[in-house]
């Protein structure tokens, strides 16, 4: 099986760039590593035989909303790169690829924690 190759403004002329990006390979939704390598190299040398597909990002989030990182999930759908849903209550913002608390925080000049069981933010004890 050959892996599939996701790239950002793919080159019709097949004259790839020599320029250097981020790729991370994903299986089964999950980003498990991370390689830096020019379009070039990628799409005509570099031999990767395991299942997944190796996909391009950017570390200012430029496509795909975030930097890939590993453990980090792949929504086929929205073509974005997020972290795992850190609360049951919380959801997917498509725009920012950036996950949102049902309640908006208090304030940025304190810090606070999410509590889940009273679908609330508590000011974090220091």
């Amino acid at each position: 099986m050959t892996e599939e190759v996701i790239i950002e403004g793919e080159n019709i002329d097949n004259e790839y760039s020599l320029e250097t990006s981020y790729f991370a390979k994903v299986v089964d939704g999950v980003v498990v590593d991370i390689i830096v390598a020019s379009e070039h190299f990628v799409r005509t040398q570099f031999i990767d035989n395991t299942p997944g597909r190796w996909i391009e990002t950017k570390k200012d989030g430029s496509i795909r909303k975030n930097f890939a990182s590993n453990g980090h999930l792949y929504n086929a759908s929205l073509d974005i790169f997020h972290r795992r849903q850190p609360y049951p209550s919380w959801t997917l913002n498509a725009e920012s690829g950036k996950w949102e608390a049902p309640v908006a925080i208090p304030d940025l000049e304190n810090p606070y924690d999410w509590n889940e069981e009273d679908q609330a933010w508590v000011e974090a004890v220091e």
